[in-house]
């Protein structure tokens, strides 16, 4: 037993050993620094207590290894990616085993467990990656045989790993000369014992490290690494040897594999059409000063315009000609962060755009991907550039997609329809509907761009407001690249006001004709009158005032003067008057114009006449009052749709600062109020 506890503690590996109900007899002092238990500490203590093994992945408590044990009877590897919580609460990953532990009769008196840490073996391999430039990280489990040899090269001891690995038990084992078994690991001994790398270490003492080529029965070809440490007595003679075998197979098909990658990834890097640049951050005092290139491909070369040869190995500093290392902020953010930053930059001496991908391969080191974007950029700035122009175009713009639902639509459709952006995006044009159109209408503008054609029109729509608004609208479908229909897009401009004012001008012309019309007609009239007052006072000349016939004559001249009164306002309505301004009554003047606008404005329409007291006279020519009187009142009747009615009143009226400050054109004073309103 005590060559046994001493070879337990001479494995490189944990190994604690329990009875059958899973308390802890024993610990190695591998084991003991692991779990943070000392051997006294431990011993008579419950397993779990003294450590537990949870799963790395999942963090899910792991079946107690004794238990396993017991229950299957043999060496089983209890559990790959598994964690060692020790004692202080610190987690190791680690490899492990156990095996059960027989009296004479075979009966199982507890298990040992071996495991090892795996912390070292672990960085060891990520610091593999970090060299190699690569992203991938290899855990290896790598699990020992251990076999005692005495001076006389018969095995006297041997762990159940070694014992799976011969496929015997220790009965058929303990007691051999280590050549007579069928173990790869006594390969470096030879049969009648005249070299052997343990005569070496019997006779200097010194550990010895060998590798060992050896092919199974089955054909298949194994590595296996052999390290053999002296046991020595009191005396300082080695007694016995610890042969610790490991099967690195599956490292060394590793590094092969690591050796084919990289030259995949050497291959994959020099023909990508990215630039890519390998950087390594430069620390001064803990912090970031530089970075330096440690190699370029060629897309770089050409993308960048700055050779391999000079780039590689170059400060950032000294390789741009700029004073600081660009970018040097972000790459200290990505090495802290380990997450990938992705900017933009313009690059002067190419005059290029550049989209850039800095990633972290490893602590302090970057993998940067370079690609040209000019063009692209110019295409955006091109779209920034028509969606400015859209944005602040005056006709309303609106795009749906290929079900009609609006995508988009510019200020001018908010300006005029009285929906915001955000109302109208999702919803249909159909929100503008004012049933001034039929179904037939809007299936005909359906039929003809879902078609492929353009659609050209006018309608009247219905603002937010519910007040009615007439545009002239281009209805156009958009393609991809495929010549499917995609979106529709629709220009519409506001007419409301072109037509208003379109009949206003043909009123107006309308207006002039009857002006001119009326204007020839007067003066027609006017000059058989001038006749007519002419002969009648020629006449009354020659009558003496008693005769009946004179009263005759003065009523045929008063009717004519009247007449006269009446060319002068058709006159006036023509615009065919000589100015001539006169003291005038301002309710007289309006009072001999009611007969007149009365038959002017029609008879469905009512005019009042309200006219004011001590009233001041004025001095106004009186066919431009007329003039003015006739427009506004047709005016206010093509105001009025069907029967109303129209007020005309008088007044006076005093205009202070205040209200001249507000209405422009206005001088401060009294006034003659002349009114119309309907």
């Amino acid at each position: 037993m005590e060559r046994q506890s001493v070879t337990l503690k001479s494995i490189g590996d944990a190994v604690i050993a329990t009875d059958a109900h899973s308390v802890v007899e024993l610990l190695n002092p591998v084991a003991e620094a692991l779990t943070g238990w000392t051997a006294e500490e431990a011993c008579g203590r419950p397993l779990e207590e003294v450590f537990r093994i949870v799963n790395e992945q999942k963090r899910e408590k792991v079946e107690n290894p004794v238990v396993k044990v017991l229950r299957e009877g043999v060496v089983v590897g209890l559990a790959n990616h598994t964690l060692l919580i020790a004692r202080d609460g610190a987690e190791r990953p680690i490899a492990d085993s156990g095996a059960p532990i027989r009296d004479d009769s075979g009966e199982i008196t507890g298990v040992v467990l071996v495991f090892r840490d795996q912390t070292q073996e672990r960085a060891a391999a990520a610091e593999l990656v970090a060299r190699e430039h690569y992203y991938r990280s290899m855990l290896f489990n790598l699990h020992e045989d251990i076999l005692v040899i005495d001076r006389g090269y018969c095995i006297t001891d041997i762990n159940n790993t070694a014992l799976m690995t011969l496929g015997g038990n220790r009965d058929e084992v303990v007691g051999r000369k280590c050549y007579q078994v069928s173990h790869g690991l006594n390969s470096p001994c030879h049969e009648n014992g005249e070299y052997c790398a343990l005569a070496e270490v019997f006779a200097t003492g010194k550990p010895s490290n060998c590798r060992h080529d050896h092919t199974h029965s089955d054909g298949t070809r194994a590595h296996i690494d052999i390290l053999m440490s002296p046991l020595k007595n009191e005396d300082g003679k080695v007694t016995h040897v610890i042969e610790a075998a490991r099967d690195i197979t599956d490292v060394i098909q590793i590094q092969e594999a690591l050796l084919q990658s990289e030259e995949k990834f050497r291959a994959i890097f020099e023909h990508m059409a990215p630039g890519c640049c390998l950087d390594e951050i430069v620390y001064k005092n803990g912090k970031a000063v530089d970075y330096r290139i440690l190699d370029v491909n060629p897309s770089y070369e050409r993308l960048i315009g700055i050779p391999r040869t000079k780039a590689a190995d170059a400060l950032a500093s000294e390789l741009y000609g700029m004073g600081q290392a660009p970018n040097l902020e972000i790459y200290a953010g990505v090495d802290a962060t380990g997450e990938p930053a992705v900017f933009e930059v313009f690059y002067p001496p190419t005059g290029k755009h550049l989209h850039i991908v800095a990633s972290r391969i490893a602590p302090g080191r970057f993998c940067t991907l370079f690609s040209d974007i000019t063009e692209r950029r110019l295409a955006e700035e091109e779209r920034e550039r028509l969606l400015s122009a859209i944005e602040q175009a005056g006709e309303a713009i609106v795009i749906t997609d290929h079900r009609g639902a609006i995508q988009y639509v510019n200020p001018a459709f908010e300006k005029v329809s009285g929906y915001t952006r955000k109302e109208a995006i999702g919803r249909n044009p159909r929100i503008l509907k004012s049933g001034k159109q039929d179904d037939l209408f809007y299936r005909n503008l359906w039929v003809t761009i879902s078609g492929g054609g353009t659609f050209q029109g006018r309608m009247v729509n219905k603002r937010k407001d519910g007040t009615l608004f007439t545009e002239e609208a281009t209805v156009t479908p958009v393609r991809d690249a495929s010549g499917r229909i995609v979106s529709y897009v629709a220009v519409k401009r506001d007419i409301t006001e072109h037509l208003r004012l379109t009949t206003q001008l043909q009123q107006a012309q309308k207006m002039e004709s009857i002006g001119r019309l009326a204007g020839g007609v007067a003066h027609d009239y006017n000059n058989m009158l001038s006749v007519i007052l002419g002969f009648t006072e020629l006449a009354m000349d020659k009558v003496d005032p008693s005769e009946a016939v004179y009263a005759d004559l003065k009523e045929i001249l008063s009717a004519a003067e009247r007449s006269a009164q009446i060319t002068r306002q058709l006159l006036a309505f023509a615009r065919k008057q000589t100015t001539v301004p006169k003291v005038l009554d301002l309710n007289q003047v309006v009072e001999t114009m009611l007969k007149m606008l009365r038959r002017l404005i029609g008879e469905d329409i009512d005019l009042s006449w309200r006219p004011g007291n001590q009233l001041w006279p004025i001095k106004i020519d009186p066919s431009q009052l007329e003039q003015v009187m006739a427009n506004l009142c047709v005016n206010a009747r093509d105001a009025i749709a069907g029967v109303g009615k129209i007020t005309i009143e008088t007044g006076t009226v005093t205009l202070d600062e205040a209200y001249c400050a507000d209405h422009a054109g206005f001088s401060p004073g009294e006034f003659a109020l002349l009114a119309v309103s309907d």
